[in-house]
């Protein structure tokens, strides 16, 4: 059931729902002793609060440090009206592949853990607070102390309170880097991304520049709004939304699952929350019938309603192949465990996009290892009224995406037939023509 997507969930929940983002002007520069933060003219707004609001917030993240410094860190901001114990959440630190990639820390033995002085004790973000995750190196290594890190940003961050140790290196300077957090992988409240423009942090960090984000008021991804003097631990009111929301993590009850499918795939669930729907995790898992059988699951986020207990998830026509569907909606409230709907069966109806929208050549079969000295063979087929030269379009593969098929060929597809293009070697995997 594995959730988030690189980011994209949070963008897509974002656009379903209706959003009014209130632009806000921020009107001096940070002066010396680490005021007010300014961001990056023309890239600011703040958001009015909505029904799909995250609690937890990435507010500001350090990434470059002049030469054996040990000062990156992320700073977390709670939007809620309710005390959030970090401890119950994962910090997975990924790489440009998104979840599953990189680094996670939590408190468990599975992950390298937060480092609590206080033993079992949480680290608690009271309402409109923030809590640092210092990168301060391995524990099995000599870092910096608290004293070193308080002297260099002139702030008077108290361990375990409002700064916490992460057992890593430091954040990279260049590459592209997310974070994400959530109770588990399947359950990611927010998410941010540095460096995916380029380095967002001039090499070296001469000027104790931290990256800034904003919220875009729904949704769980912040955005990049610029560079501004670093500020752990202090947060420009611009950054975050104007009000906090009621924050109810609960465990989750499926009261009743739906779904049609005159055209393409829609299904609905009624999963009663409290408060933001950000604390309800809804997922719809779906799956179709290949040659009698039916293949792998696949899954979409389920958008809440704003009602307060209804999520909808729909499949595109386009990605609907067969005539019947099965499906399960599950759910987890951030308490107690995930809940699952029994499997279902909807018959569906296939529906062709318009000619405007139909592709000229189309794959319709591939016999990628086929015994010798057959080679593999790409049957292509067309829509159009008028014959193609099959020379003008290259066949590429997904995965390297490198054009294997360049002659200049004679054969023409004529309308409404095949034209078969082989290779003799195991060519492997998608493929595409154009």
């Amino acid at each position: 059931m594995r959730r988030c997507v690189q980011a994209l969930v949070g963008a897509v929940l974002s656009a379903s729902l209706m959003v009014s983002p209130m632009a806000v002007a921020l009107a001096t520069e940070a002066d010396a002793a680490g005021g007010a933060a300014t961001l990056d003219e023309g890239e600011v707004s703040a958001a009015t609060v909505t029904d799909e609001v995250s609690p937890l917030l990435i507010t500001e993240i350090e990434t470059d440090q002049p030469s054996g410094q040990r000062y990156t860190y992320v700073e977390l901001y709670n939007n809620s009206d309710t005390p959030i114990n970090f401890k119950d959440y994962v910090f997975y630190y990924c790489y440009e592949g998104g979840m599953g990639t990189g680094k996670t820390f939590g408190a468990g033995d599975a992950y390298g853990s937060y480092e609590y002085g206080s033993g079992e004790a949480g680290v608690f973000i009271e309402p409109g607070k923030t809590l640092v995750l210092w990168m301060s190196d391995d524990t099995s290594k000599k870092g910096r102390s608290l004293a070193d890190f308080n002297a260099f940003y002139g702030t008077s961050l108290v361990e375990n309170e409002d700064i916490v140790r992460i057992p890593y290196s430091g954040i990279h300077s260049t590459a592209v880097r997310g974070y994400f957090f959530g109770k588990n992988a399947d359950a990611v409240m927010v998410s941010a991304w540095s460096n995916v423009d380029g380095d967002d942090i001039a090499t070296g960090n001469p000027d104790k520049q931290a990256i800034q984000y904003v919220y875009p008021g729904s949704g769980r991804v912040c955005e990049r709004s610029g560079t501004a003097a670093a500020t752990p631990g202090s947060v420009d009111p611009a950054q975050v939304p104007t009000e906090r929301v009621h924050f109810a993590e609960k465990q989750a009850k499926i009261e009743s699952v739906s779904a049609c499918g005159d055209s393409g795939f829609e299904a609905a669930a009624e999963i009663p929350y409290e408060g933001t729907s950000a604390s309800m995790f809804a997922t719809l898992h779906y799956r179709q019938k290949i040659d009698g059988e039916y293949g792998d699951y696949r899954s979409v986020a389920m958008v809440p309603q704003g009602d307060g207990k209804t999520f909808k998830a729909t499949v595109d026509s386009g990605d609907i192949f067969a005539d019947e569907v099965e499906w399960y909606v599950s759910a987890f409230g951030g308490e107690g465990s995930e809940v699952r709907s029994s499997e279902q069966k909807t018959k569906v109806t296939a529906v062709l996009p318009d000619a405007s929208k139909q592709a000229p050549f189309y794959v319709t079969e591939v016999a990628a290892n086929p015994s010798p000295p057959m080679g593999a063979s790409i049957p292509t087929s067309r829509f159009t009224t008028t014959p193609i030269r099959r020379s003008t379009f290259p066949i590429s593969r997904f995965s390297t995406t490198t054009t294997i098929l360049r002659k200049q060929l004679r054969n023409r597809a004529r309308p409404g037939r095949c034209l078969i293009s082989r290779r003799f070697w195991n060519l492997g995997r998608r493929w595409c023509t154009g």
